[in-house]
C-alpha cells in the first residue's frame, strides 16, 4: 500500500496513512468541508474501522488507496451522482499527475477499480487508468 486519500466531491482531499483514523482529524474534516453534524456523527463512531470508512463514504467523501499498480475507489452515490463522482475522481488524478509529473502519481497505476457501494446503484468499474482518464465518463456508466 502506497498512498491514500479522502476526496470530497468538490474535489479537495486529504492525504491518510490510515483512513479511518485521518476522518477524525479536525485538518482533515475541515479540508474536506464536514458539517459539524457530519463531524459529531463520526466522532461518535468507535472502535470498528468498517463502519468508520463506510460512514464516511456514505457522507459523499470517495476512498482511495494507492497500490502502486492500481488504484481502489470506494463510494456511495445515487445513479445521477454517479457520472459526477467519477468525473471529480478523474480530475483529482489528473490534478495529481500534474503536480507529481509524468513518471509519479496516482495516475501511474495501471489499473482502475472504483466500486459504488450504494446497493440501489451498485457498480464496479475496473479497467485500465489510461483508458479511464482518457474516456469521457458518460460512456462507461
Amino acid at each position: 500500500m502506497l498512498r491514500g486519500f479522502w476526496l470530497a466531491t468538490n474535489g479537495s482531499f486529504f492525504e491518510v496513512a490510515t483512513h479511518e483514523v485521518a476522518i477524525h482529524d479536525a485538518c482533515a474534516q475541515k479540508v474536506l468541508g464536514l458539517s459539524s453534524n457530519q463531524i459529531s456523527f463520526i466522532d461518535g463512531i468507535q472502535g470498528n474501522p468498517d463502519k468508520i470508512r463506510l460512514a464516511a463514504v456514505k457522507m459523499g467523501l470517495l476512498r482511495l488507496r494507492d497500490y502502486s499498480d492500481s488504484l481502489h475507489v470506494e463510494y456511495w452515490a445515487s445513479q445521477k451522482q454517479s457520472n459526477a463522482y467519477l468525473r471529480v475522481l478523474q480530475r483529482m488524478i489528473l490534478r495529481d499527475k500534474c503536480r507529481k509529473g509524468k513518471e509519479s502519481g496516482l495516475s501511474q497505476a495501471w489499473m482502475l477499480s472504483a466500486e459504488n457501494l450504494n446497493p440501489r446503484a451498485h457498480r464496479r468499474i475496473k479497467m485500465p487508468m489510461k483508458e479511464f482518464l482518457s474516456r469521457s465518463i458518460s460512456p462507461i456508466c
